[in-house]
């Protein structure tokens, strides 16, 4: 029984340690560089991707021109394309999701890029 409770315990540890979250993003050189909560440069993402639009410590939201939304992980892996004419204006990236603005309503997505909530803005 000790022994099954450690292996829990040191996969729960290295879980918890390899979790990183972003402090900051900063652009030079074609690139986004994504600093994680320490402080140190984490992971890069060519600014050809799209225009950062917003991030949050779990999630960076970029826009190309053409007017597609690309929802991506902290660690840099797609999660979804999302269209402007399905979103909206996208107003703020929160660690569960995004707020996007469409018409009169407000639309609360979460971290799947799935409409949670839709409020009248009016």
């Amino acid at each position: 029984m000790k022994k099954i409770f450690s292996i829990i315990v040191m996969c729960l540890l290295t879980v918890a340690v390899s979790a990183k979250s972003i402090s900051y993003i900063d652009e030079k050189g074609g690139y986004y560089r994504i600093y994680d909560e320490y402080g140190k440069l984490w992971h890069e993402m060519s600014t050809n991707k799209g225009k950062l639009i917003s991030y949050s410590s779990e999630f960076i939201m970029l826009k190309d021109k053409s007017g597609y939304y690309y929802w991506y992980r902290n660690d840099g892996k797609k999660m979804k394309t999302l269209s402007t004419n399905e979103v909206g204006t996208v107003i703020k990236v929160t660690d569960d999701g995004f707020v996007s603005k469409k018409g009169g309503y407000i639309i609360i997505w979460n971290h799947l890029g799935t409409i949670e909530k839709i409020i009248s803005g009016e």
